[in-house]
């Protein structure tokens, strides 16, 4: 679906904790949604190298990740299939793993 929040202000990142990280926020450059295939708004997880971070509303991984970096992508739909260390609140929507070659997360 469109996003209705393209072109504006990202709001700050945080940390695992919940705490606001420094540095400049940018601009929100996501197009588009992703949205469940029930109609409703229901963003999948994002993990780089087993590392959350964040749900497809506040992630836009197209910024986070080099396409020419990523080994592997695996993705999980349905909470019965997901691996335990990956299934957080929110993962219903399914959770998506990124696998990089050398680190390569901006």
């Amino acid at each position: 679906m469109p996003n209705p929040n393209y072109g504006r202000s990202l709001p700050p990142r945080r940390s695992a904790l919940g705490y606001a990280l420094e540095g400049n926020r940018g601009t929100d450059t996501r197009r588009l949604l992703i949205q469940s295939t029930r109609g409703e708004g229901c963003p999948p997880l994002f993990f780089v190298d087993g590392v959350f971070l964040g749900d497809g509303v506040v992630v836009d991984i197209d910024q986070r990740l080099e396409v020419a970096g990523i080994e592997a992508v695996e993705f999980y739909a349905g909470t019965a299939r997901i691996p335990s260390q990956y299934n957080l609140p929110g993962a219903r929507c399914g959770v998506f793993l990124f696998w990089t070659r050398t680190g390569s997360e901006r």
